[in-house]
């Protein structure tokens, strides 16, 4: 029996012309029956009557998408959008291809309204969830997917078709139908006994990569050395003319805080040397590797003891300034004991009177303690990443699938001490029943 089908065509019609064309060409190809908006009088309220009585009479729906919502009806729905949810009504196999969003376009193929991009968007989303969506990068590549998708769907989910008069009134057209539909819905039966639960996979990667390599190197930055108390019978009794009794007092008076400002400078210049000879700058990137979009993802990253994190960038730290110290009276004594057996350079004065006051370093952020590089003012943000300790938590509001996202919070990483380790992972989102756990192997080499 010679059986055709008709195929609805539904697209916005300037931009998107040649890819019409294209796939009328091929359904005409298949032996089957073109239908669309060619045969329609321009855009209006009244043309959905003709376009549903056409969708009626139609055994399958191609929905095309580009990069254009088109125009809409009173209701400020666009009608291709409407021929879209009338069929999804009526039961009627609907095919969706839907164009690659890295494919060039013209300027005038695009919406000129923010609304109407907003839209788009939400239509794109929601024929996305169709199974039988795929996406096209060329008018020729739309073909080639029309032509394999129509052909599958003919085969898996046969419809009544049109056949010639003098056919129809045969018992064994009657009958032949009969089995299709008995073979449809034993298709069908099997269709849902062995369809798999599609849900995203997420992929978490750093600098984009699964796996770190460190260099680690020791630092030996120049340490201060920290003020002791004077003991005035430890002195020299040539030195006690030119102190009193008040400068041994205020002087050591000053060392337990002069202890702990040496203390806090000797960490942050060590840390600052740590950060500018060994520090990895690194940002954390979430791709949804799975078939349908990931919602509410939350990752738990865990580095090992091997490395230390922090938050920003080595270009946010500088060198800590030197702190203010106060004069040691037993070395300014020393000086103007040997002011006229020796004379100081001008270098040798500063170092012997300890008097770092006059440069003018940057001291090291606040965050490198671990707080964050700036508050967090303003609404939130939809995915962010936050440290605390050796663990940083990312949180993302939702992930599209075969989409990259990459999470703006920078980090550095310092290697601690050689040898191969583990950055542990855990991912949970709003479709996984449980967290995903799984490893980056992290590499640090002397």
């Amino acid at each position: 029996m010679d059986k055709k089908y008709q195929v609805f065509i539904s697209s916005t019609f300037a931009d998107l012309q040649e890819a019409r064309q294209k796939v009328m060409d091929t359904i005409l190809q298949l032996h089957q029956i073109p239908a669309g908006m060619e045969m329609f009088p321009a855009s209006d309220d009244d043309q959905m009557t003709h376009i549903k009585s056409e969708i009626d009479r139609s055994d399958y729906y191609i929905l095309i998408l580009g990069h254009r919502y088109g125009s809409m009806s009173s209701e400020g729905i666009s009608f291709t959008e409407m021929e879209y949810n009338y069929a999804i009504e009526q039961g009627i196999p609907v095919l969706a291809f839907i164009i690659d969003k890295n494919v060039p376009v013209r300027p005038a193929d695009l919406d000129a309204t923010a609304d109407a991009k907003k839209k788009l968007d939400k239509f794109r989303a929601k024929a996305q969830r169709n199974k039988l969506c795929k996406f096209w990068t060329s008018p020729d590549d739309l073909a080639t997917k029309v032509s394999t998708s129509l052909s599958h769907s003919f085969t898996v989910n046969p419809r009544i078709g049109w056949i010639r008069g003098n056919q129809a009134t045969s018992p064994q057209v009657a009958e032949e139908l009969a089995s299709l539909t008995r073979e449809n819905r034993n298709l069908k039966e099997k269709l849902e006994g062995l369809r798999v639960t599609r849900q995203p996979s997420i992929l978490v990667g750093i600098n984009n990569s699964q796996e770190i390599n460190l260099e680690y190197m020791r630092v030996s930055p120049n340490f201060l050395e920290e003020p002791e108390i004077l003991i005035k019978e430890n002195v020299p009794n040539e030195y006690l003319k030119y102190i009193q009794e008040k400068d041994f007092e205020d002087y050591n008076s000053w060392v337990p805080e002069g202890i702990k400002q040496i203390k806090e400078y000797n960490r942050e210049l060590y840390l600052f040397e740590e950060i500018s000879s060994t520090g990895l700058d690194f940002q954390i990137s979430l791709t949804n590797k799975g078939s349908i979009k990931a919602n509410n993802i939350y990752v738990d990253i865990k580095f090992p003891s091997s490395v230390t994190v922090l938050e920003g960038k080595k270009g946010d730290f500088t060198q800590p300034a030197i702190p203010s110290i106060k004069i040691n009276p037993v070395k300014s004594a020393e000086r103007r004991f040997n002011k006229e057996y020796i004379p100081l350079k001008d270098s040798d004065f500063f170092l012997a009177l300890n008097g770092f006051s006059g440069y003018n370093f940057r001291r090291i952020p606040d965050f490198a303690a671990g707080n964050s590089l700036s508050p967090n003012i303003g609404p939130p943000r939809k995915c962010y990443a936050h440290l605390d300790d050796d663990e940083i938590t990312v949180v993302c509001d939702s992930l599209i699938h075969t989409r990259l996202r990459t999470i703006i919070d920078p980090f550095i990483l310092i290697p601690k001490e050689p040898g191969e380790f583990e950055i542990k992972l855990s991912v949970i989102c709003e479709e996984y029943s449980k967290p995903e756990e799984f490893i980056i192997p992290l590499s640090i080499i002397e």
